[in-house]
């Protein structure tokens, strides 16, 4: 329930024990992500030498054994320029 509703109605927001949250690293890799054609595409050719065998939901665009994690099938001008820096690092390094 969004907070604000819950102060109307006076209900404490709860949220989950640590000891119950699931890793950042399980989510990512039970969730992939299924991105248009053209984007996976452009991001396969971009990264050519390296290899990308998942591309998953992530909090942040991160590149780490051969998965790329995204926050979003639809990436907003900021995360393009994100996944292509993170691109040219990776590369870099070859």
């Amino acid at each position: 329930m969004h907070s604000r509703y819950a102060s109307v109605f006076g209900i404490e927001k709860l949220e989950l024990n640590q000891h119950f949250r699931p890793a950042q690293a399980e989510l990512s890799a039970t969730s992939p992500l299924i991105l248009c054609d053209t984007l996976k595409d452009d991001i396969e050719r971009a990264f050519a030498p390296v290899t990308i065998n998942s591309i998953v939901k992530s909090s942040t665009i991160e590149f780490s054994e051969q998965q790329l994690g995204l926050p979003d099938s639809n990436l907003t001008c900021a995360q393009k320029r994100a996944l292509w820096a993170l691109m040219r690092e990776h590369l870099d390094t070859l």
